[in-house]
C-alpha cells in the first residue's frame, strides 16, 4: 500500500517526538503516579510495602514538624523569589548598558550558576563560620564585635537566601537581558523625547514590556525554591537543632525516606509537595493575563 506525501511526514513527525513523549511518560509521569501509590502504603525500603489507605495523610495533619516545614518552605519562596527576580531585572538592566567590559561582567555574574549548589553552600559555610571565616575576619580587622551567624535558625536561613540569590541571578540575568535586547527601541526613544527620566522609562516602558520574560523567571525560580534542598542539608549537619528549624519540605522528603526510611510517608509529604507547586504554577498562568503584556 501506497503512502501518501502527507502520513509520511506525519509518520516521520511521530518518530521523532515519540522518544521525548516515552521519556516524559517514563521518567516524570509514571513516577508520579507510583509515588501517589507508595504514599497510600507503610514501607521501610526493605519488606514490601503494606497498603494502608490515607494513614500517611491523616498522619501529617498532626505533625509538627512537617507543619514547620511547610511555613519554612514558604518563608523562602515568599523571600526569596521577590529577591533574586527584583536583582536579576536590575543587573540585566546595566548588563545591557554601554559600560566598559561588559562582557566580562556578563561571564562573572553567570559562573556562581554554573556552581554546584552543594559545594556553593560549603563555601558559604566556610565565609561565615563563626571562628575562621572571612565575614568575621573583616569584622574583627575593623574592630567591631564578631557575630555568632550560626547562633539561630534565622540568621542561618537568611544566609541560605543570599547564598541562593546569589548563585540565580546569573541565569536569570540573561534571560532577561535578551528579553531588553529584543524590545522596540522606538518606544524608549519617544519617551525620552517627551522628557521622560531613565527610572519613570524603566518603571513604565521597560518593566511593562519585559512581564512575558520576568513571568518565566518567576515561574522557573518559584519551582527551584519549593525544591531547596541542598543548603539546608548542608548548613544543617552540624546542629540539630538548627537543622531542625530552617527544615524544609525537600529536606523532609529525603529524611523521612533514606533517614528514617519511611518511604511511604515521605512519598505522602512529596504528593503534597506537588500539589503546592502545581497549585502556585496554575495561580501564575491564570493570573498572567491581569499583568503579563505580550507584545502583537
Amino acid at each position: 500500500m501506497k503512502i501518501s506525501r502527507k502520513h509520511r511526514e506525519w509518520l516521520w513527525a511521530y518518530a521523532f517526538i515519540a522518544p521525548t513523549v516515552l521519556g516524559i511518560f517514563i521518567f516524570t509521569i509514571g513516577p508520579i503516579f507510583y509515588a501517589f501509590y507508595i504514599s497510600l502504603t507503610r514501607w521501610n525500603n526493605i519488606t514490601p510495602p503494606q497498603f494502608i489507605g490515607f494513614a500517611n495523610y491523616t498522619r501529617m495533619m498532626t505533625d509538627s514538624i512537617f507543619h514547620s516545614e511547610i511555613i519554612n518552605t514558604f518563608i523562602f519562596v515568599i523571600i526569596s523569589v521577590p529577591l533574586t527576580i527584583s536583582i536579576s531585572i536590575l543587573i540585566a538592566v546595566m548588563l545591557t548598558a554601554k559600560i566598559p567590559a561588559v562582557g566580562f561582567f556578563r561571564t562573572v555574574i553567570f559562573i556562581p550558576y554554573v556552581t554546584l549548589p552543594a559545594a556553593a553552600a560549603m563555601v558559604w559555610e566556610n565565609i561565615f563560620n563563626n571562628r575562621f571565616g572571612m565575614i568575621n575576619g573583616m569584622l574583627r580587622w575593623l574592630g567591631l564585635p564578631l557575630v555568632d551567624w550560626f547562633g539561630s535558625s534565622r540568621s542561618v536561613m537568611g544566609i541560605i537566601i543570599a547564598m541562593t540569590v546569589w548563585a540565580s541571578i546569573g541565569y536569570f540575568s540573561v534571560i532577561l537581558m535578551v528579553g531588553i535586547k529584543s524590545l522596540p527601541v522606538s518606544f524608549l526613544e519617544a519617551a525620552k523625547i517627551d522628557g521622560a527620566t531613565s527610572v519613570q522609562s524603566f518603571f513604565r516602558i521597560t518593566v511593562p514590556l519585559l512581564t512575558p520574560q520576568i513571568f518565566f523567571v518567576t515561574t522557573i525560580c518559584m519551582i527551584g525554591a519549593f525544591s531547596m534542598f541542598d543548603a539546608i542539608f548542608i548548613f544543617g549537619r552540624g546542629s540539630v537543632i538548627i537543622r531542625d528549624g530552617i527544615r524544609t519540605m525537600a529536606f523532609g522528603i529525603f529524611d523521612r525516606g533514606f533517614t528514617f526510611q519511611e518511604m511511604g510517608y515521605a512519598a505522602s509529604n512529596a504528593v503534597v509537595l506537588l500539589v503546592f507547586i502545581m497549585a502556585v504554577t496554575i495561580l501564575q498562568f491564570v493570573s498572567q493575563k491581569y499583568w503579563v503584556h505580550y507584545g502583537e
